[in-house]
């Protein structure tokens, strides 16, 4: 390559350091997904280390590895000025080592202004789990929200995270584990975390986990806990089955129960696992507000709307009393069979005639 090529090509290496550096030191929302090359990394941290204006950064899809990762996270630590809430990480490789540096990281004091952690597809196993569970203890971390899916942290790996939400230090309020292979066993340890007065989770993501009726039957008897705070619940591709639906149809029941949202797409509902859904909602339940069974094809389509529309009553009802509910929903599908049965035995001539 001649001289000139050479110098041509620094210029353009410079130019394009230059202009990340100006994004993310003047910028309040950055995106630098599969944008960086090998070289550009330190100038991103020298910036990251001198922002005081960036709140959401975006590194998906760079292939960072633990080396790179180290640089960012040593960054973030080194800015008293952050103000930064949002890291998206996923898809970066960064593996179990990256994972040490960054736990470092959310927990140290100069980055307390840090709610939002996405780490999706990036091969994180259970020693990668524990070490953001002993982050997340730490008074120092802020952390609210925090995305794991599609890693392998596996049975194990859910119970370093469920002592860490259960621990009063911890401030998490959404965690989604989709497809990482937990199980019933790692639901287990999460739906006990529930139960303490400490933890804080409202939302949970299950989603693709291999969870069978135990599991589900762990988390419906935790549904109605004093302590659970859990709001909405992704449990969509997994075979729960008819056992899981009776499992979640009594805890649904219980008046403690606090879920608004509950995701079942694709969990192999039958149209009579439905049937009691709607059961549930018609008769007992006025807190969920939002459910979705999209791709159980044995659910009729007259009954799937029957319970997406119950759940919408629930959701319009907010303010209403118990009995205006009962009314609203009487008003669409007709009286109840309690209804029923008390209107016939309060009237002799029909309880005559039935006789």
């Amino acid at each position: 390559m001649s001289l000139e090529k050479e110098r041509f090509r620094q210029w353009l290496e410079d130019t394009r350091r230059e202009e990340f550096e100006g994004r993310i030191l003047t910028g309040g929302v950055v995106s630098l997904r599969d944008e960086l090359l090998d070289g550009d990394i330190s100038a991103v941290a020298n910036a990251l280390s001198r922002t005081m204006t960036l709140k959401v950064l975006s590194f998906q899809e760079n292939q960072l590895g633990s080396d790179k990762t180290k640089l960012i996270a040593d960054a973030l630590q080194s800015n008293a000025n952050s103000i930064l809430q949002a890291l998206d990480l996923s898809q970066n490789d960064i593996g179990n080592e990256g994972v040490m540096h960054l736990a470092d990281a959310i927990s140290h004091p100069n980055c307390c202004k840090l709610r939002t952690l996405n780490l999706c597809h990036n091969r994180i196993g259970r020693r990668g789990a524990m070490h953001l569970a002993q982050a997340l203890r730490r008074s120092t971390s802020q952390l609210q929200v925090l995305h794991l899916g599609a890693n392998r942290i596996r049975a194990k790996g859910a119970g370093y995270l469920a002592r860490a939400i259960s621990h009063s230090g911890c401030k998490l309020k959404d965690l989604k584990l989709y497809s990482n292979a937990i199980g019933s066993d790692g639901v287990k340890h999460l739906a006990n975390a529930l139960r303490y007065s400490g933890c804080k989770l409202q939302r949970i993501g299950f989603s693709d986990n291999n969870i069978g009726e135990d599991g589900i039957k762990h988390l419906a008897n935790v549904l109605h806990h004093s302590n659970c705070k859990l709001k909405t619940l992704d449990l969509s591709y997994n075979d729960i089955g008819t056992d899981g639906v009776m499992h979640l149809a009594v805890g649904l029941r219980n008046p403690l129960c606090k879920l608004q949202t509950l995701y079942l797409n694709g969990c192999n509902i039958s149209n009579a696992d439905a049937e009691a859904l709607a059961d549930v909602l018609r008769y007992d339940n006025r807190t969920l507000k939002k459910i979705e069974l999209d791709y159980n094809p044995e659910i009729s389509l007259a009954l799937f709307e029957k319970v997406v529309r119950l759940a919408q009553i629930n959701a319009e009802s907010v303010d209403c009393s118990a009995v205006e509910l009962g009314r609203k929903k009487r008003a669409e599908f007709g009286p109840t069979v309690d209804e029923i049965y008390t209107f016939v035995r309060s009237n002799p001539y029909l309880l005559h005639v039935s006789d």
